[in-house]
């Protein structure tokens, strides 16, 4: 009796080593679009802004993590404030502060004066901390001698409303050298 001998191979590895080295591209380009998104989406996506008013009014566009993305003047004294400032690569409280220090140096804001915060978000929960964070920072750094209003400041109503909390800080301020004056004539 005779039999047929039939032989049976073993995969071949070649096949898979083929794949390998896509396979491993592909799953690098998958952590690579984790990372890029994970990072880029919180840190690079605008997420409320802070509207800072003494009479120069600027507004920072923020992102969730508090890195500044875009710095605009809402008027000519703004534009002032702005001019020769970059704001990239800086976080919201370093901005505010420099902003602040420049209202200081160029003569827009004095002891006893004004800055009304605004910050808007569809997020109410950030909104309201960011409020609270930016509010804290400037007592914090300006102590005793301005004042910080939580709200939007308009002309006709010098009074926070009911929903926007005034906070008095009164800041020491020096007077602002002959050479630091403004080119624009400062406002109220």
């Amino acid at each position: 009796r005779w039999q047929d001998v039939v032989e049976l191979r073993a995969p071949e590895k070649k096949r898979s080593a083929r794949y390998r080295p896509l396979i491993g591209a592909a799953g690098l380009a998958a952590c690579m679009c984790l990372a890029f998104f994970g990072y880029y989406q919180p840190n690079f996506t605008a997420y409320g802004t802070v509207r800072i008013q003494i009479n120069p009014d600027v507004e920072m566009t923020i992102s969730r993590t508090e890195r500044v993305l875009d710095l605009e003047a809402l008027n000519a004294d703004g534009q002032v404030l702005l001019q020769g400032y970059s704001y990239q690569g800086k976080s919201r409280d370093t901005a505010t502060d420099e902003l602040v220090e420049r209202a200081i140096d160029l003569g827009y804001l004095s002891d006893g004066d004004t800055i009304s915060i605004t910050v808007n978000s569809a997020d109410a929960d950030w909104q309201t901390q960011e409020e609270e964070q930016v509010r804290r920072q400037l007592e914090e750094r300006y102590g005793e001698s301005i004042v910080i209003e939580l709200g939007e400041r308009t002309q006709s109503t010098p009074d926070p409303t009911p929903a926007q909390e005034a906070v008095e800080v009164i800041v020491p301020v020096a007077p602002p050298t002959a050479s630091a004056a403004p080119a624009a004539t400062p406002g109220p």
